[in-house]
This record gives structure tokens, C-alpha cells and sequence, in this order.
């Protein structure tokens, strides 16, 4: 899942990271976010979007880390067909999640996006027919929100 690096734009020690998911399910599923964990540090959470049956995506990011491959995981959440939301892990077994699970995801995924990150930490993702912008997803966080007697 991991390889060894040293990021030759920054000289940071590191690890290339690698992770595919399939939606094996007859289903769509919907609001996927996918992170991956190497040690002490993490990539993501990327906001992915829908995957139809069967389609596949992989990712391919840097991850800078010391730590070796003791505590790697690659992970996925998303909203299934029946609006149920979903913890999908490579070391774990499916799991249920909630509304207090979206938070901290969200959160994570705040602070990745406002990251200044290179392109070989920003990661290459494929099998998606778009990608997020995040530069645009980061500025949405300051907006306002409005409540429903706006």
C-alpha cells in the first residue's frame, strides 16, 4: 500500500501511498470522501463524489512521515442508496457511521484542504470523472451559512 520516498521537492522523508476502491455493490453510492493514514500523518479527507456499480478509483499521493507501515489504512465513507452512511476501511470491516462521524470528517477535510500542499502531496487521483477543486471547496468554509429563516 505504501512505498518509501523522499520528496525531492521539499527533501521530506515520506511515503507513497496507494489506494484503489471498487464499488462492488449493484447500487450507486453517493458523497464518498477517501483519506489515507501512514503512521503519524494522514492525506485527506478528499471529498470523491458518486460512484456508479462497479466503477473504480484509485489514488496515488505522498504522505510525509518517519513512521513505517505499522499503522497504514486506507479509508472511504459514503451515503449508500438508502441514505445510510458508511465506513468502508482496507485493515477493517465495513462499518455504520453517523452524523457525529460526517463532523470530523468535514473537519479533517477543512484542514486538508487549506493545506499548501506540492502536487506530489496534493495526490493524483483517477477513475473519477471530476475532481474537486479544492482551492475552490477551501474558500466555501468562510462563507456565511444561512438558517432555514434566511
Amino acid at each position: 500500500m505504501t512505498q518509501p520516498i523522499v520528496n525531492a521537492t521539499q527533501s521530506s522523508p515520506g511515503r507513497i501511498a496507494h489506494l484503489v476502491i471498487t464499488n462492488a455493490s449493484t447500487d450507486p453510492i453517493f458523497k464518498m470522501r477517501i483519506k489515507v493514514i501512514v503512521g503519524d500523518s494522514a492525506w485527506g479527507p478528499q471529498l470523491i463524489g458518486g460512484l456508479t456499480p462497479g466503477q473504480r478509483i484509485s489514488l496515488t499521493a505522498f504522505v510525509a512521515t518517519t513512521a513505517d507501515d505499522s499503522n497504514t489504512d486506507g479509508y472511504a465513507r459514503f451515503v449508500d442508496s438508502r441514505s445510510v452512511a458508511w465506513v468502508a476501511s482496507a485493515r477493517k470491516a465495513l462499518r455504520q457511521d453517523g452524523e457525529s462521524g460526517l463532523a470530523d470528517w468535514i473537519s479533517e477535510g477543512r484542514d486538508f484542504a487549506s493545506r499548501d500542499l506540492t502536487p506530489i502531496e496534493r495526490g493524483q487521483t483517477s477513475g473519477v470523472d471530476l475532481i474537486p477543486n479544492l482551492e475552490e471547496w477551501v474558500t466555501q468554509f468562510d462563507r456565511p451559512q444561512l438558517t432555514a429563516s434566511e
